[in-house]
């Protein structure tokens, strides 16, 4: 190490202790609290919009997510994610501390705008000697630098110099270590637990955590929007940031992420007064489609007044209104894929004594929401099932692909198996292609963005398939994905 690395490193490790003291005498309301052994390591994690967070209650957990492979869904946070996740696995083999009934580390991604993508570990490891905790993470960084501590307000707080140049930033505090290479992080962190702003005092999250099993060993918590768009057409209503808890197991070569969610309006509405269950059918899909969406409906009638936001029926909405039954479903396809072009596809099925259908379509408030807003749309009846698409190409050509056995049950083998993973009765029926959403682009339908009981875009590395039903007033998520 040159003169030159070592002033640079002695310059930064002063600026981070300078900051570091400003931050922390600064902070409001700052109470010393005697037993903090009542709060859970929730009560440091900030209550702030994040990628994806993991919370483990055992080793065991933590085994299943390096033993599992889930690192391999992560793209962007890969390098940090395997980093801090093996340093979670090693500090719980050295040190042995437990919460009971709670978890014992979270790892939390983030994708701050203007940032690089980053991650934070936050790990109980009971009041053990700091002293060691300190040498076990030099040598674990292998570094020659000791680290930069400052103590301040009962937090000490640590900086370590790796060779490549890059930070690490931590603090350590009755029993729990929190890691990161984003010292922003790490000031909301202890701002978090200071103020009683952390995501343990969200009524969102203690709900949420509430419908989590105390055998589960790994939680994935999301907070991913709600998009009401996939629920009603209603532009009055606010994408609600609601947590939703889900457990994380694994199966040979998928990863299963199951939970539950009491809906708000109108997912409830949807769900429990709209659809109905219908069969996860990959007989149905054209072997083309990269996503779809499957709609159980008990009539379209009932179905179009969800997504009319209060427009008047037109002609063309009257005779679709006596057609449905069974299930409602749109498929993304792709055309060609060199040119990355694709098209949509609805398919209905019309009841035995409905008059002909024509083979245009027109002034349709229903088809113009779901279709991207065109005025005309054609229409074709094969084998008991109609058609519809925004030209006529895009129609006839789902159409044979359905009839020729070009589908997803005999042409999607992976994707296929997924299907028949699902419950005999989905009110609501997502799945697709991971890595060609990532190259085609999400569907115009979703603002870029999928369902909120749903993990993040970037887990979708492959195919996938989620199930939403109802029991009551709870709504069950259930995500597969394959590797």
């Amino acid at each position: 190490m040159n003169f030159r690395q070592t002033f640079k490193y002695s310059i930064i490790s002063i600026l981070f202790i300078i900051v570091t003291f400003i931050i922390i005498s600064f902070l409001p309301n700052f109470k010393y609290k005697k037993n903090y052994q009542k709060y859970s390591l929730a009560h440091y994690i900030p209550d702030t919009t994040m990628t994806l967070l993991i919370g483990v209650k055992d080793k065991e957990g933590l085994y299943e997510l390096s033993q599992n492979n889930f690192g391999n869904y992560i793209s962007e946070n890969r390098t940090i994610y395997d980093t801090l996740l093996t340093i979670s696995i090693q500090l719980k083999e050295i040190f042995q501390a437990d919460l009971p009934n709670k978890e014992n580390a979270f790892i939390c991604l983030h994708n701050r705008m203007n940032h690089s993508p980053s991650a934070t570990l936050w790990h109980y490891v009971g009041n053990n000697n700091f002293k060691k905790i300190l040498l076990f993470l030099q040598k674990k960084f292998e570094t020659s630098f000791k680290p930069v501590v400052q103590e301040l307000n009962d937090f000490k707080i640590f900086q370590y110099s790796l060779p490549n140049g890059q930070f690490f930033f931590g603090f350590f505090h009755n029993g729990t270590i929190c890691l990161t290479q984003d010292y922003h992080i790490l000031r909301q962190s202890i701002h978090s637990f200071s103020d009683n702003k952390s995501i343990e005092h969200n009524l969102s999250f203690q709900q949420a955590s509430a419908t989590i099993g105390k055998s589960v060993h790994t939680i994935l918590y999301n907070t991913n929007a709600v998009d009401y768009e996939l629920y009603t057409n209603n532009n009055n209503q606010s994408k609600n940031k609601q947590w939703i808890a889900q457990e994380l197991s694994f199966d040979k070569n998928k990863t299963w992420i199951t939970g539950m969610i009491i809906p708000e309006q109108p997912l409830e509405t949807l769900i429990n007064k709209i659809t109905n269950g219908c069969e996860p059918d990959p007989y149905i899909f054209s072997s083309r489609t990269y996503f779809g969406i499957r709609y159980g409906i008990k009539e379209l009638k009932s179905f179009w007044k969800q997504f009319s936001n209060g427009k008047n029926l037109t002609s063309t909405d009257s005779i679709l209104m006596e057609t449905g039954r069974g299930s409602f479903n749109i498929a993304w396809n792709i055309v060609t894929d060199s040119t990355l072009q694709t098209n949509k596809v609805i398919t209905l099925y019309p009841k035995d004594s409905i008059p002909q259908i024509p083979s245009i379509l027109t002034n349709s408030n229903l088809l113009n929401y779901f279709l991207d807003g065109d005025s005309i749309y054609f229409s074709l009846s094969e084998d008991n099932r109609l058609y519809i698409s925004n030209t006529f190409d895009a129609t006839q050509h789902y159409a044979q692909d359905i009839k020729n056995g070009n589908t997803i049950a005999l042409k999607q083998k992976t994707l296929s198996q997924l299907f028949s993973q699902v419950g005999g009765n989905v009110n609501l029926l997502f799945f697709g292609n991971g890595v060609l959403l990532k190259r085609h682009g999400y569907p115009s339908l979703m603002k870029n963005r999928l369902p909120g009981c749903m993990p993040p875009n970037f887990l979708l590395s492959n195919y996938f398939i989620t199930e939403m039903a109802s029991e009551g007033k709870v709504v069950y998520c259930n995500t597969i994905m394959s590797e």
